[in-house]
């Protein structure tokens, strides 16, 4: 069980980050993803609650909630906290590198994505899948 939280942290943690290590030109445009993002089965009041300092993660919400808040060089998750430590592009997809720490453990994790044309996110299991998980940004 507690492998599975891990897991499904760490798969929500690796949607994106800016990272000091990638350069420039690959981060340019990733700034306006700074904030709260949710997968579209779940609306973002089941998830967030306004904050003294923008949106934060209620205090009832799953580990398991397919959320993240990107900020600044940082994502992070209802159970995981993640930097970036590589990014690189395979046709659309961004393929993230990332360092995960929950709770329990510490792990570098992959992660795809790609952006959509009406500003939603989408994650993908591997770099060739053709369907990915949409995920909406959740304004405070």
């Amino acid at each position: 069980m507690m492998k599975a939280a891990l897991t499904s942290a760490i798969a929500v943690a690796g949607m994106l980050v800016l990272a000091g290590s990638a350069s420039a030109d690959k981060l340019q445009g990733l700034t306006s993803l700074q904030g709260a993002w949710v997968e579209q089965s779940m609306s973002c009041d089941q998830v967030y609650s306004p904050g003294k300092r923008g949106m934060a993660f209620r205090k009832d919400v799953s580990v398991f909630a397919p959320a993240f808040m990107i900020s600044g060089r940082r994502i992070r998750t209802p159970g995981a906290s993640c930097s970036i430590q590589g990014i690189s592009y395979k046709g659309d997809r961004m393929i993230l590198n990332l360092g995960c720490t929950t709770t329990i453990t510490s792990s570098p994790v992959k992660a795809y994505l790609s952006a959509g044309k009406d500003g939603e996110l989408y994650r993908y299991n591997d770099d060739v899948a053709q369907v990915g998980s949409r995920y909406d940004a959740c304004k405070p």
